[in-house]
């Protein structure tokens, strides 16, 4: 672009240029913006696949003395022949493929009963690259349906291998795409949970055309595979490495994060598995645009959704993330990921995360979560009657702190008053408005949700919000054209009844967290639920900002609320706080604490129950 000889244009520019720059860096003190966080990577796991099957196939095994020796030249052989229809384009492929995972199977199985874990490992790579290709180019030449099973020709014959899953929240109607799991990195923060074993490790994709109002279009999740012969046969009975004419053969698919090791065999046939894979790929592929969301929330991708990772399990407790401004829930993925790789949680809990537009006031987002909560609680099959979605966590980073809050709170007509001077009733608004108002000022404590954690959360406000990158940021924002309107329509016909905040524009987020802003005051006056427990986690990294001591966005002042049951000082920044280890620990123990003292009920009322005194008859 030529430079302008104009010298008003000139400084235009730069003025432009100056502005988005502030801006930008408005954003990078932002909760979880994704301007500051480090790109994930993904790769197919095919050509990784291909590598370890010229490497299996081209190099001679050697075999422990103490087993039988089994010929896994052919298996080696068929291997290769695959590989080149494959290359040719040949459907035949699978087929070969086919025959050469159930040689390599059969020779796994020969470890016995109790295999060690180094022999299992060593023996069991051969089969899984068989096993991986298998899965590969079935699902590529349309011969693999979970819902029907793998069609093969054995001899002269099509046969249906039946398909069996293990484990899973999942149908089979839910595998639409199957991928090897590659190389790939989630975060800096996050370390890969996997597990060395028998079978292939997989990323599922639950593909859906229309919008679900739980789920993601394209929903991931991990399995691994396994292709076995149940009470696999020996060399004797079934001669020349070929499966004995009764032996079942099965293709099981496992979730790994609820299967350990293979169904009817000893605990030491370990299971493959990768429990990190899914998170990985939608940090990577994700079309997510936080900061869009924020400057445009009418943006289709900005749509506020409460998001489950898999069907709603009668038993767990949900505990839902809730992002701060300028993010999305792609912020939570690492701490999520952490929190899933341990068993505990995953057996007794259930991760949902809540997005919305935080361009808009805070209170709108609150009373969408809200109706999405109580929605879910009554549409998802048992859970109005299961005990454990009636202990319902929130988890709230920066102004998700704030959002969360409002669904444990009473507001009475505290936020009403410093809104407008007039009841809601006498205020002049169509049936549609008013409702709307109502929602977002007037609530009581949602029954179910029994703990609430703040981390880095402004409860007083933040002095960035008063600052240049502040006013920029909340200038940059733009409301749909309908909710202009409503408002402009609104303030028309109710002169001199709203307070000037209102009066002026539709406020943004970072307007109402201004540290004097009268609602702001409101909502941490606001009375919390009485079965409702509080806790914090604070940071204390940066000493430098007009805040000090705090995060560098949000005070120490600001992040403490009267009457929490437990405060957590963590030495990191207010980006980085929702991902730290010691954030994550300390998550950890309130909820480990939490079924203690469900147990600990349990048996109580067990004891408190009379027991009923005998009858007797003369």
């Amino acid at each position: 672009m030529p430079r302008s000889k104009n010298p008003a244009s000139r400084c235009f520019l730069h003025v432009h240029r100056s502005v988005v720059f502030v801006f930008l860096i408005s954003l990078a003190f932002c909760s979880g913006c994704a301007l500051c966080g480090s790109r994930a990577k993904w790769e197919d796991g095919a050509s990784r696949y291909a590598r370890a099957l010229r490497e299996t196939t081209g190099s001679c095994v050697p075999y422990t003395s103490r087993r039988p020796s089994l010929d896994v030249t052919h298996a080696n052989e068929l291997a290769q022949a695959a590989g080149r229809l494959e290359a040719a384009g040949d459907p035949a492929c699978v087929d070969l493929y086919f025959a050469a995972t159930c040689r390599q199977w059969m020779h796994v199985a020969a470890l016995g009963e109790q295999p060690t874990h180094d022999d299992l490992i060593f023996e069991s790579k051969a089969y899984n690259v068989d096993l991986a290709k298998l899965l590969a180019t079935a699902q590529r030449f349309g011969r693999l349906d979970p819902a029907s099973g793998l069609r093969v020709v054995q001899g002269d014959r099509l046969i249906t291998i039946p398909v069996e899953l293990h484990g899973f929240a999942w149908t089979a109607e839910d595998f639409n795409q199957i991928e090897l799991v590659g190389d790939y990195r989630l975060t800096s923060y996050a370390r890969p949970v996997r597990t060395e074993g028998v079978g292939v490790p997989l990323l599922v994709r639950r593909c859906r055309t229309e919008e679900e109002r739980f789920y993601r279009r394209v929903q991931p999740f991990s399995a691994t595979a396994v292709l076995r012969m149940r009470a696999a046969p020996t060399m004797r009975e079934a001669g020349e490495n070929e499966p004995a004419a009764d032996a079942e053969l099965v293709l099981e698919f496992y979730d790994p994060a609820n299967c350990g090791h293979l169904i009817d065999a000893d605990r030491r046939w370990v299971l493959a598995g990768d429990l990190t894979a899914p998170f990985a790929w939608v940090a990577y592929v994700e079309p997510s645009s936080p900061v869009k969301a924020f400057l445009r929330p009418d943006n289709l991708e900005a749509k506020a959704q409460l998001v489950m990772i898999e069907p709603y399990q009668c038993g767990k407790i949900p505990v839902v993330f809730v992002h701060g401004l300028a993010s999305d829930p792609t912020t939570w993925l690492t701490q999520i990921h952490s929190l899933r790789a341990q068993p505990w949680f995953r057996e007794r809990y259930q991760v949902w995360a809540f997005r919305y537009p935080t361009g808009m006031p805070f209170l709108t987002g609150a009373a969408t979560l809200r109706r999405e909560l109580q929605a879910a609680v009554a549409l998802s099959p048992g859970a109005a009657e299961d005990p454990a979605a009636q202990q319902m966590v929130l988890v709230g980073h920066s102004l998700g702190g704030l959002v969360s809050k409002l669904q444990a709170t009473e507001s009475g007509t505290d936020l009403w008053n410093v809104a407008a001077n007039l009841s809601l009733d006498e205020i002049q608004a169509s049936a549609t408005d008013r409702e709307r108002l109502r929602e977002v000022f007037f609530f009581e404590p949602l029954p179910f949700v029994r703990k609430v954690i703040f981390i880095g959360t402004p409860h007083r406000g933040s002095s960035i919000a008063n600052q240049a990158v502040g006013r920029v940021s909340s200038w940059s924002a733009r409301i749909t054209s309908q909710a202009d309107e409503r408002h402009r329509r609104l303030i028309a016909e109710n002169p001199d009844v709203f307070a000037p905040w209102i009066v002026r524009k539709v406020p943004t987020s970072i307007d109402l967290l201004q540290p004097d802003h009268p609602l702001l005051c409101a909502v941490e006056k606001l009375s919390i639920g009485r079965n409702v427990e509080l806790h914090s986690i604070i940071g204390l990294a940066d000493a430098s900002g007009t805040d000090a001591p705090g995060d560098g966005v949000v005070s120490l002042a600001s992040a403490r609320h009267c009457g929490t049951l437990s405060e957590k000082h963590v030495s990191e920044t207010h980006r980085g706080l929702h991902e730290a280890a010691t954030t994550t620990i300390e998550i950890e123990q309130i909820l480990q604490r939490q079924l203690r003292e469900i147990e600990d009920s349990i048996i109580t009322e067990s004891i408190e129950q009379p027991v009923p005194r005998p009858r007797f008859v003369d």
